[in-house]
């Protein structure tokens, strides 16, 4: 069965969902290294916000996250506590995802 079996499921069930998940498009915020200042920038980012932010945010048609303010807080504990970790960098392209997706809804 393996992952195309879960994926084609979860689409399956939530057959409503996917027609308003049409308009999300893809966005890759990945790369290997991210500066100290880029790491800064994101972190003040979402401070400045945090007032601001909803209680849930959809990233893509197969993620979601239903507490956003823990999850933002949780991101800013482990970047403060490891600014510059080669191992943290899916970590901080996940928090630049969810910035845009927030830039997206008109939070800037």
């Amino acid at each position: 069965m393996g992952k195309d079996w879960m994926v084609n499921r979860y689409r399956y069930r939530n057959k409503e969902n996917n027609k308003d998940m049409e308009h999300i498009k893809k966005i890759n915020t990945f790369k290997p290294k991210y500066s100290l200042e880029e790491i800064r920038e994101l972190v003040t980012w979402f401070k400045d916000r945090m007032d601001k932010l909803p209680e849930t945010l959809v990233l893509d048609e197969c993620s979601k996250t239903d507490n956003l303010q823990k999850t933002v807080k949780a991101f800013i504990a482990l970047l403060d506590r490891d600014k510059i970790n080669p191992f943290w960098s899916g970590y901080i392209s996940h928090f630049l995802l969810i910035r845009e997706r927030l830039r997206e809804q008109g939070i800037e």
